[in-house]
């Protein structure tokens, strides 16, 4: 329903705004890797600033599931997460406990023809998701801007976290000084020019993030969620004026069609997510 809720609001907006909804699919279109067909996460990750990005090597598809166990195996040591290139909602994503027992796995996912990363597995203590809309009229504010807890509700150190594995979520954007806010707003400008972003990071607290000591395992810039709208603590009419304002200024960034050189980016990234959310194994 809060999709539903976020579409109609758009659509709404997209026409007293005169915005074609269609173009939404091109704001990053800079980013868009049409040799791979993909917003390539691990290109995303590779922008990340050296002190605040996890290690991560892709695996090739091509390669064999021996030769890919021995890379994994040389550069990391346990735990680490097999995630695809691409992906939505944790689809596809596995942990990996002890690295000599892979080959199942990797041969499951080589069969999907899909490339997928090997990423180390960060040791915060919390898992938080920072996400921002720039402002159309000055690039360097934000017209949205949150922070949201990834509550683990599984008792495990390394769970992989998500919408469907039984993860809850807590808003904690009103709880953080103006001066804790400010600092990680100006982090989020310098690092990157994304027009939006969803930014999972792992630290010890929202404090740690004010001094940034964290650690970014995902940026997600294709259709990211606003994940203050799941903290089912705030009231209806809070989330519905959030959604309602969360489409708004989706709508606000979306270019005009005689400003933009259209990529096929839509089909291509649905392609993909159904071979990820595939249940394999």
């Amino acid at each position: 329903m809060l999709r539903i809720k976020i579409f109609i609001y758009f659509i709404r907006y997209c026409c007293s705004l005169g915005k074609n909804p269609w173009n939404f699919f091109q704001i990053h279109k800079n980013f868009f890797n049409e040799e791979k067909g993909i917003f390539s996460k691990f290109d995303i990750t590779q922008r990340i600033p050296q002190k605040w990005r996890l290690k991560e090597i892709r695996l090739d598809p091509k390669r064999s599931t021996t030769n890919r166990k021995e890379i994994i195996s040389k550069n990391f040591k346990s735990p680490v997460f097999l995630k695809p290139e691409w992906g939505q909602n944790s689809h596809g994503i596995h942990r990996v406990d002890i690295i000599e027992n892979t080959d199942y796995l990797l041969t499951e996912i080589k069969e999907l023809q899909i490339p997928y990363t090997c990423q180390e597995g960060a040791l915060g203590k919390k898992e938080f998701e920072i996400y921002y809309i720039r402002s159309q009229k000055n690039p360097q504010e934000f017209s949205v801007f949150s922070i949201t807890e990834t509550i683990n509700t599984i008792p495990e150190k390394y769970h992989i976290e998500g919408i469907h594995n039984g993860s809850i979520y807590k808003d904690y954007s009103s709880q953080l000084s103006s001066l804790e806010k400010n600092k990680i707003k100006k982090m989020m400008l310098q690092m990157w020019e994304y027009s939006m972003a969803r930014v999972g990071v792992k630290a010890d607290s929202l404090t740690s993030i004010a001094r940034w000591e964290f650690k970014v395992f995902e940026i997600n810039i294709f259709l990211p969620l606003l994940l203050a709208l799941m903290d089912e603590t705030l009231s209806s009419e809070t989330r519905n004026l959030m959604a309602k304002n969360f489409a708004k200024q989706l709508v606000c960034i979306i270019p005009d069609s005689k400003d933009i050189q259209k990529k096929k980016i839509f089909w291509n990234m649905m392609k993909i997510h159904s071979l990820t959310s595939k249940k394999t194994w």
